[in-house]
């Protein structure tokens, strides 16, 4: 974890709480209750929470479910961890508020550089990721979490990852949902959504590269249901857009 830590601070220039604690579930159950307990939540939230995500970050706590990870690859605990961190980040940036940010960069954004962390320490090449996921939505295996990732990739491939931690920023001393967006981005979220729709759509159309290789383990959950799926490949772009509109819900990803 510290040398993870390090990578976000000094190479992504992302702050860090000062003090973190991570609680770690040997099952399943542990991790439920414990989520319900220390999480603060309702019964029945922790176990829906439990049932698809392997980690969960609140401010300045870290649940894991170790059971769940028990036998995995070191790409996936690795990858937890910094796309765990990243949330930490997010959190840190708006000053401990999650205000109205987009869910979809959220979880974008930390799937975003924890590719970039395995990439970086030689686990896993990063290289493929956006071909991966496009090919797990081609061959209806794509969830939500694929289709923020490819989003905010389009995102920072234009703005640069200073322009979401503008973003973030922005939520510390605003909830100005579409205000933020469009003057960290200087486009609107309607227009950018629009347009990467339209290239997500021809992406897939497109479709005949190689596929890239699938890992044998999921790359993180953490937030998102696992059966948030965007069906049907091929799809002319307004059907891509609804499809992709109805994961993303009316307030981003859920």
């Amino acid at each position: 974890m510290p040398t993870i830590a390090r990578l976000l601070v000094g190479e992504f220039g992302l702050p860090l709480p000062a003090r973190l604690t991570v609680f770690v579930y040997p099952t399943h159950v542990a991790y439920a209750e414990g989520l319900a307990k220390l999480g603060h939540m309702r019964t029945e939230r922790a176990a829906q929470i439990a049932g698809y995500a392997i980690g969960l970050y609140q401010r300045e706590r870290l649940f894991i479910n170790d059971g769940a990870l028990r036998g995995a690859c070191v790409a996936v605990w690795l990858g937890l961890i910094a796309h765990e961190l990243t949330h930490a980040a997010q959190y840190e940036l708006s000053s401990g508020r999650r205000g109205r940010s987009e869910q979809w960069i959220r979880e974008g954004m930390a799937d975003w550089v924890a590719m970039r962390v395995l990439d970086r320490l030689g686990v896993r090449d990063g290289r493929h990721r956006r071909d991966q996921a496009l090919n797990e939505i081609r061959q209806d295996r794509g969830s939500s979490y694929e289709i923020a990732f490819l989003m905010t990739d389009v995102l920072i491939e234009r703005h640069g990852l200073e322009s979401i931690v503008a973003y973030f920023r922005a939520f510390a001393t605003s909830d100005d949902r579409f205000g933020n967006f469009s003057r960290a981005f200087g486009v609107s979220l309607e227009a950018f959504a629009g347009n990467a729709f339209e290239r997500l759509s021809t992406d897939l159309e497109r479709g005949e590269k190689p596929e890239a290789k699938r890992s044998p383990e999921p790359f993180i959950t953490n937030e998102f249901a696992r059966d948030s799926r965007v069906r049907s490949p091929h799809r002319p772009a307004h059907h891509v857009r609804r499809a992709a509109v109805t994961a993303l819900g009316p307030d981003g990803l859920a």
